[in-house]
């Protein structure tokens, strides 16, 4: 199964405004779309709701489609080339940290 690096851009602006990862694109964006108050409140998400108050939504786009083992770096790579272009994306972090499915063992559990 591919994994897919992309972006979200401004519908009004074109500008990029998100770079992540996802294994299932339609998934990824119907989270994309749901800014219910129940989720933390994230730039990228103040954003989209901030889209969805003008009845607009990102853009969604793929910058690559890579295996399981490439995302990591490339997220990384395109989060820093785009702030480097100047598009002032919305992450949080330099990328790499989306790992999906991912649970805690045991007793890393019992350590936090």
């Amino acid at each position: 199964m591919p994994t897919y690096i992309y972006t979200l851009s401004d519908p009004i602006t074109l500008e990029i405004r998100y770079v992540g990862k996802t294994d299932n694109l339609q998934r990824r964006f119907r989270q994309h779309k749901c800014v219910d108050k129940g989720h933390k409140m994230t730039h990228c998400r103040c954003w989209i709701k901030s889209l969805r108050s003008l009845n607009l939504l990102p853009i969604m786009e793929i910058l690559e489609e890579c295996n399981e083992t490439d995302w990591i770096w490339l997220e990384r790579y395109w989060i820093s080339q785009l702030r480097q272009w100047g598009h002032n994306v919305v992450n949080h972090t330099e990328g790499g940290e989306g790992i999906s499915g991912w649970h805690h063992t045991e007793s890393a559990r019992l350590k936090i």
